[in-house]
Protein backbone atom coordinates (compact mmCIF):
# COMPACT_ATOMS: atom_id res chain seq x y z
CA UNK A 1 0.00 0.00 0.00
CA UNK A 2 0.90 3.34 -0.32
CA UNK A 3 3.41 4.99 2.50
CA UNK A 4 4.67 1.52 3.44
CA UNK A 5 8.57 0.51 3.00
CA UNK A 6 11.32 -2.00 4.01
CA UNK A 7 12.33 -0.92 7.22
CA UNK A 8 14.54 -3.34 8.41
CA UNK A 9 15.78 -6.28 5.69
CA UNK A 10 16.30 -9.18 8.31
CA UNK A 11 16.05 -9.13 11.89
CA UNK A 12 15.75 -11.26 15.21
CA UNK A 13 12.52 -12.65 16.89
CA UNK A 14 11.78 -13.90 19.95
CA UNK A 15 8.91 -16.42 21.95
CA UNK A 16 6.10 -14.49 23.64
CA UNK A 17 6.35 -12.39 25.50
CA UNK A 18 9.40 -11.23 23.78
CA UNK A 19 8.09 -11.18 20.09
CA UNK A 20 9.33 -8.08 18.10
CA UNK A 21 5.64 -7.78 16.83
CA UNK A 22 3.45 -8.61 19.21
CA UNK A 23 -0.09 -7.56 18.70
CA UNK A 24 -2.04 -9.22 15.46
CA UNK A 25 -0.99 -12.34 13.33
CA UNK A 26 -2.39 -13.91 10.19
CA UNK A 27 -1.32 -17.33 8.81
CA UNK A 28 -1.60 -16.55 5.03
CA UNK A 29 -1.25 -18.42 2.35
CA UNK A 30 -1.30 -15.34 0.05
CA UNK A 31 1.41 -13.88 2.08
CA UNK A 32 3.93 -11.38 0.30
CA UNK A 33 5.26 -8.23 1.90
CA UNK A 34 2.72 -6.09 0.13
CA UNK A 35 -0.29 -8.49 1.27
CA UNK A 36 0.90 -7.84 4.98
CA UNK A 37 1.39 -4.34 4.89
CA UNK A 38 -2.14 -3.92 3.49
CA UNK A 39 -3.54 -6.66 5.86
CA UNK A 40 -1.99 -4.53 8.94
CA UNK A 41 -2.79 -0.97 7.67
CA UNK A 42 -6.04 -2.42 6.93
CA UNK A 43 -6.06 -2.30 11.07
CA UNK A 44 -4.69 0.72 11.33
CA UNK A 45 -1.16 -1.02 12.16
CA UNK A 46 2.31 0.85 11.64
CA UNK A 47 4.42 -1.88 11.66
CA UNK A 48 4.15 -5.16 9.12
CA UNK A 49 6.66 -8.09 9.38
CA UNK A 50 6.58 -11.40 7.13
CA UNK A 51 7.94 -14.37 9.04
CA UNK A 52 8.43 -18.43 8.05
CA UNK A 53 6.88 -17.72 4.74
CA UNK A 54 3.33 -17.47 5.74
CA UNK A 55 3.11 -15.48 8.68
CA UNK A 56 2.37 -11.43 8.56
CA UNK A 57 2.46 -10.47 12.38
CA UNK A 58 1.32 -6.33 12.95
CA UNK A 59 1.60 -4.09 15.82
CA UNK A 60 1.90 -0.03 15.87
CA UNK A 61 5.55 -0.58 17.81
CA UNK A 62 8.40 -2.73 18.56
CA UNK A 63 8.86 -4.69 21.21
CA UNK A 64 12.65 -5.13 21.34
CA UNK A 65 12.84 -7.80 24.11
CA UNK A 66 16.32 -9.14 24.96
CA UNK A 67 16.79 -11.20 21.78
CA UNK A 68 14.12 -9.71 19.27
CA UNK A 69 15.21 -6.88 16.96
CA UNK A 70 18.63 -8.03 16.59
CA UNK A 71 20.29 -7.41 12.93
CA UNK A 72 20.54 -10.57 11.76
CA UNK A 73 21.80 -11.87 8.04
CA UNK A 74 19.29 -11.47 4.78
CA UNK A 75 20.17 -15.33 4.19
CA UNK A 76 18.27 -15.96 7.76
CA UNK A 77 15.28 -13.90 5.99
CA UNK A 78 15.24 -16.04 2.45
CA UNK A 79 12.09 -18.51 2.65
CA UNK A 80 9.82 -18.06 -0.25
CA UNK A 81 6.17 -15.87 0.30
CA UNK A 82 3.84 -18.64 0.24
CA UNK A 83 2.21 -15.75 -1.88
CA UNK A 84 5.00 -15.61 -4.31
CA UNK A 85 7.55 -18.03 -4.41
CA UNK A 86 9.97 -15.37 -5.85
CA UNK A 87 9.88 -12.86 -2.86
CA UNK A 88 11.17 -13.96 0.59
CA UNK A 89 8.99 -13.48 3.60
CA UNK A 90 11.13 -13.54 6.79
CA UNK A 91 12.37 -17.78 8.01
CA UNK A 92 11.97 -19.24 11.37
CA UNK A 93 12.48 -16.72 14.30
CA UNK A 94 13.11 -14.18 11.79
CA UNK A 95 11.20 -10.98 10.61
CA UNK A 96 11.41 -8.51 7.96
CA UNK A 97 10.05 -5.47 8.50
CA UNK A 98 7.68 -2.90 6.57
CA UNK A 99 6.39 0.07 8.39
CA UNK A 100 4.26 2.64 7.46
CA UNK A 101 6.05 6.33 6.84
Amino acid sequence: PSGWSLTAACLSDAAAPNRLLSTSSNFMTTLTPSVCAANCDSQGYTYAAVQDGHECWCASSLNNGTTAGQRADVSNCATPCAGDASQNCGGVWFVSIHSLL
